[in-house]
């Protein structure tokens, strides 16, 4: 765990279904109610990854996630993103101090929860690299926040607001 990543077109066009980790809610997930029990849905993570970590803990209590493929290259067709990386989605978006520490935090909550600690750890490297590009981008609240989300997560802190030190 620690690596999420867009299905290629290729793999959508393999198979009606794929079976995935996680649902995003701009695919409108649907989920059975009998499931979602099995879930415990964690608030502390209210924005941000929040997908991944409910899809993770679906597939933990051995339910299937599965992905329609066809409905999501349709998507994709029709909001002219079919042939786009996940860095051509939101060009240029330079995210709000808030929104990258809880990015950062829950990205790596996840990846501990999930994966081995050496993901998390590799993440927790990519979020200080990060925090020192917004320092040279005369950003210091953005790096703050990038490092602190990074020590949140690693260490479990459940630091439900963001206040900038």
């Amino acid at each position: 765990m620690g690596r999420s990543r867009r299905l290629s077109v290729d793999e959508l066009r393999s198979a009606e279904w794929l079976e995935v980790d996680a649902l995003t809610g701009g695919g409108s997930p649907t989920y059975h109610l009998a499931t979602l029990g099995d879930a415990n849905f964690d608030p502390s993570l209210f924005f941000g990854f929040e997908e991944l970590d409910f899809g993770m803990r679906l597939r933990s209590a051995g339910h299937r996630l599965l992905l329609n493929t066809r409905q999501t290259l349709a998507l994709r067709e029709a909001m002219g993103h079919l042939h786009l990386g996940p860095s051509d989605l939101v060009p240029g978006r330079r995210m709000s101090p808030w929104r990258s520490y809880y990015s950062h935090r829950n990205r790596l909550t996840v990846a501990r929860r999930y994966g081995e600690i050496g993901g998390a750890l590799r993440l927790g490297l990519r979020s200080v690299a990060k925090a020192a590009l917004e320092l040279s981008r005369g950003s210091p609240d953005r790096a703050l926040a990038s490092v602190l989300g990074a020590w949140d997560g690693i260490w479990g802190s459940n630091r439900t607001t963001y206040v900038p030190q």
